[in-house]
């Protein structure tokens, strides 16, 4: 049996790498928040008839691809975890409310920009590598950038470029 660990490094983004890492981070918390207003917006208007609301299909990330064409853009991967993270921060909420789960867990909040950025993204056809030896990390739509492990010596990047955690 495999077993999967994360890998946690600090990556040096250049040039458009940094730009698609922001329009990454702004499409994922947009979906995010218009998922949120769906969700919201069907349980004011069913909120008398449980199996109506029961029996909505929300929409899928395709729908919402088609209808912003800025979404394509973005990583696929990162905009369906954002469903997921979504579907989780409601799953602890109704948990929390029926006492199935310890604390008290609120109701999912907007996303703000304000707040800490980060995105998830799966692995899907090797669309992602590590290559230890040149300490590049391949990532969707970004390509090889490189990173510095936190067992490693800091590897320093140009003058004058951004540095970007991550």
């Amino acid at each position: 049996m495999k077993h999967f660990k994360p890998l946690r490094v600090r990556i040096y983004p250049v040039g458009k790498q940094i730009e698609q890492i922001n329009k990454t981070l702004g499409c994922s918390r947009a979906v995010y928040n218009i998922m949120l207003h769906e969700r919201i917006t069907v349980f004011e208007e069913y909120k008398d008839d449980r199996q109506k609301l029961h029996d909505y299909k929300y929409k899928e990330i395709s729908a919402y691809r088609k209808e912003f064409e800025w979404l394509k853009e973005a990583d696929s991967q990162a905009l369906a975890c954002s469903k997921v993270n979504l579907v989780n921060a409601f799953s602890n909420f109704y948990k929390s409310v029926r006492g199935e789960r310890k604390g008290k867990v609120g109701f999912p909040k907007y996303k703000k920009k304000k707040a800490k950025n980060s995105y998830t993204s799966s692995c899907i056809n090797n669309n992602m590598a590590v290559d230890f030896g040149l300490r590049k990390v391949k990532l969707p739509k970004l390509g090889w950038i490189r990173f510095r492990d936190f067992n490693d010596k800091l590897i320093l990047p140009k003058p004058g470029s951004n540095l970007l955690v991550a």
